[in-house]
């Protein structure tokens, strides 16, 4: 292969892992092109999986099993099944059958792919090599996380094993902050975990020992994670997600939230930090778990939302501002001329302002201001009209009625915020850099929907001080639109 050719190749690959998926995708495909013109078969092939394998990171789900299914019987063909290359498209084709829904259509292929994997590159480069162990440990998480259907104490007993010779071989050849070997201890982890729920009874609660072997792994991983690649790296953040839930088994002894009479306290004990996708999918998952009914009783119970009318409360106690606002019993008149900029959106959103110290102080690292001053020199919020209790905060956006109505009100209200922003002339940045964070409840200060508009090239140390708890809209959207594809929730 020529040089040209091989560097585009290393491009590719840097900007798949850079998370450049659509750039990586766009180079492989003209590679691949180039390829069929002037490559070797074995190069084509080498490109043709590589495509495969950035088109899975993409989600690109069938297509990316049609090439690697494509690339496989032709590797097999010209190389043998045996072939280092060869194995490599049983198991990539087996890691993305595995990944696949429904995961009932593809749970025993992926099996059998799996196992052709192992026993090939045991046969060719060693039951401890490195490649072996990896293959090792997708089976056992494979078998781990069977499918309800062909769950069995025989596929858990399998996977024990499995997961038991990955970590053992991993840390052994590498070592145990290599990130093959986090991986494998990150799966094995949640392997106890899946094992302690299936022996869940009636009259007792997940094994404890097993939770506790799981708790004392992750939280090592966890920390091995933030110290290699940072506390916001997907992985950490996932071995974090995992760590909580173990800790909330271990505390209850059972797979329920009677130990958390309101919301408030799950999220004081479980929830400190919610700024990232993982943390709000975590978040949502956590209030289904806990029950959307029992929050609202609160909230009812507390006079947030009216019991009759299901709808957020206007009166004086509790005083809420933006409910108030939103319903004209209050008013901000600066920000009339605001409001009419919103053009076409008006109807549904209101633009409104923070006190007038508040913005003025922005700058301000005093003890007085910081945490209570605008977060940026520019600084304005976005409520919603509509106050029935569902749209009070994202948390429960699509909770009662239907997601594809939760995602275009959040997608409204990011149109509406950049529409008014464009109407700002130059005392507000391009929209590139204007930031758009909602809170979620009981992070949030006021308990109706509002949307923060930030200029982000003029933050103020509020910003840094309400980081924890601002959570990109991108974000929300990002969650609730995965939640619908794995049919959590009703489209």
């Amino acid at each position: 292969v020529s040089n040209s050719l091989r560097l585009q190749d290393n491009i590719a690959r840097m900007l798949r892992e850079c998370g450049n998926v659509p750039a990586a995708e766009a180079s492989y495909r003209d590679l691949l092109e180039r390829l069929k013109k002037q490559g070797s078969a074995s190069d084509l092939l080498s490109c043709m999986n590589q495509l495969a394998v950035t088109l899975q990171k993409a989600s690109k789900m069938e297509e990316a099993m049609k090439l690697h299914r494509e690339c496989l019987a032709k590797r097999s063909h010209l190389l043998g099944p045996l072939h280092a290359d060869s194995l490599q498209s049983t198991s990539n084709l087996a890691v993305l059958l595995s990944q696949s829904k429904p995961p009932e259509k593809y749970f025993l292929e992926a099996r059998e792919l799996f196992e052709r994997a192992m026993d090939g590159r045991e046969k060719t480069i060693g039951p401890d090599h490195v490649s072996t162990l990896y293959t090792v440990s997708s089976l056992a998480r494979l078998l781990s996380e069977a499918p309800p259907s062909t769950r069995s104490r025989s596929n858990f007993e399998a996977a024990e094993t499995l997961h038991d010779r990955a970590v053992t071989g991993l840390i052994r050849k590498l070592h145990e902050g290599h990130p093959l070997t986090l991986s494998a201890l990150h799966h094995q982890a949640l392997h106890w975990m899946a094992r302690a729920h299936m022996e869940d009874t009636q009259d007792q609660g997940p094994s404890k020992e097993l939770l506790s072997k799981a708790l004392e792994q992750l939280r090592g991983v966890v920390n091995l994670r933030t110290e290699k690649v940072g506390r916001q790296h997907p992985d950490t953040i996932a071995s974090e997600n995992a760590l909580r839930e173990c800790q909330r088994l271990l505390r209850q002894g059972r797979q329920n939230d009677t130990l958390y009479a309101t919301w408030q306290d799950l999220v004081q004990e479980e929830l400190q930090t919610l700024n990232n996708l993982e943390q709000f999918r975590y978040a949502r998952s956590r209030l289904r778990h806990f029950g959307v009914d029992k929050m609202l009783t609160d909230l009812i119970s507390r006079n947030i939302v009216d019991k009759s009318s299901l709808t957020l409360t206007t009166g004086m106690s509790p005083f809420n501002i933006f409910a108030r606002l939103a319903v004209g019993v209050m008013s901000q008149p600066q920000m009339a001329e605001e409001q009419r900029k919103l053009g076409p959106y008006s109807n549904k959103f209101m633009i409104v302002s923070n006190r007038p110290e508040n913005d003025q102080h922005w700058e301000s690292s005093d003890p007085a201001w910081c945490g209570k001053a605008s977060m940026a020199k520019h600084h304005k919020m976005l409520i919603l009209k509509d106050l029935h209790w569902e749209w009070f905060n994202v948390l429960t956006f699509g909770m009662a009625s239907s997601a594809s109505k939760a995602i275009q009100l959040l997608k409204d209200a990011r149109t509406a915020a950049l529409h008014w922003v464009s109407t700002q002339g130059s005392e507000w940045p391009d929209v590139e850099k204007v930031g758009l964070f909602v809170q979620v409840y009981s992070h949030c200060s006021v308990n109706a929907f509002h949307l923060h508009i930030l200029d982000l090239t003029n933050l103020g140390p509020t910003f840094g001080r309400m980081a924890y708890k601002n959570l990109p809209l991108a974000d929300a959207i990002a969650v609730i639109e995965q939640e619908v594809h794995a049919g959590i929730i009703t489209p």
